[in-house]
């Protein structure tokens, strides 16, 4: 009695989990796309990433802020002529500390960043209505989402590459943030086949599946990347 009332909700959480296993995967894949962006949208190297200095209230403007930096590639985008209608940003968890501590960020510097931030935080699930996720794909709303900057809708995300220096998210951690627009790729996906099977030498119910997908980028010019230290 106890295996047949535990049986559905086990089988329910492991499904939900591998679900989220193969969408962090996708992401990683996507990710690693960055190395194909236009050699004239970089700022910075991976080699010599540009150490951002944290925000106050006297740098503001002009300076190697992360919001300073995600200004210049929403230029790139301009300068290579993609559109501004779906355009997007991935940045690490460390840039979204640096984000939230930068006034310009914070004050509602767009009508849409007052009314989701007002309605939502900086984690605004749901917020987002624009069917975009973190790769820029389309999908659900994502609880990723903080806000926009310059027409770039912004997302945090543990899989935006780290390309060096110390761990991640500590003081030297070096990483790439992706700025770019849907067009820059072709994407696609779907789940080959599924079965339900009884794993060998276990009284257990189990599912396995095929999931195959694929990208390619077509437009590097619809890419831009940033190359920044933590400080």
């Amino acid at each position: 009695m106890d295996a047949a009332q535990q049986h559905p909700k086990v089988m329910q959480e492991a499904m939900s989990y591998a679900a989220y296993k193969i969408a962090l995967g996708i992401d990683q894949y996507l990710a690693g796309f960055y190395t194909e962006a236009s050699a004239s949208n970089l700022v910075g190297t991976s080699g010599s990433p540009v150490t951002v200095t944290v925000p106050t209230q006297t740098n503001v403007g002009g300076g190697t802020t992360v919001y300073d930096e995600l200004v210049v590639l929403a230029q790139f985008l301009t300068q290579s002529l993609v559109p501004r209608q779906g355009r997007f940003c991935v940045i690490p968890p460390w840039c979204k500390t640096h984000l939230t501590q930068d006034i310009r960020f914070t004050s509602f510097n767009t009508a849409e960043a007052r009314a989701s931030i007002q309605q939502y935080g900086f984690d605004p699930a749901g917020s987002d209505t624009s069917g975009s996720n973190t790769s820029g794909q389309g999908g659900p709303a994502s609880d990723a989402y903080l806000g926009m900057i310059d027409n770039m809708r912004v997302y945090e995300s543990v899989n935006a590459p780290h390309t060096g220096g110390s761990a991640a998210g500590t003081s030297g951690s070096q990483d790439a943030v992706i700025a770019g627009h849907p067009m820059a790729w072709t994407y696609a996906d779907g789940v080959n086949k599924t079965e339900a099977y009884r794993p060998p030498l276990r009284f257990s119910d189990a599912v396995k599946g095929l999931h195959l997908y694929g990208a390619k980028v077509t437009r590097p010019y619809a890419l831009a990347v940033a190359f920044l230290q933590k400080p």
